[in-house]
């Protein structure tokens, strides 16, 4: 059986940042894997 780690975050307010390549900076809806580790990292 395969063990998984499930949690919601929620926070309306949150933007995930995706590359910048000019004076624009784009956003995702969804945290990259970096973030989420930092997140576990950080708690």
């Amino acid at each position: 059986m395969s063990q998984y780690l499930i949690f919601q975050l929620h926070g309306p307010m949150a933007s995930w940042g995706v590359d910048a390549p000019g004076e624009v900076r784009h956003t995702h809806e969804l945290p990259s894997r970096s973030a989420l580790l930092g997140l576990l990292a950080a708690g």
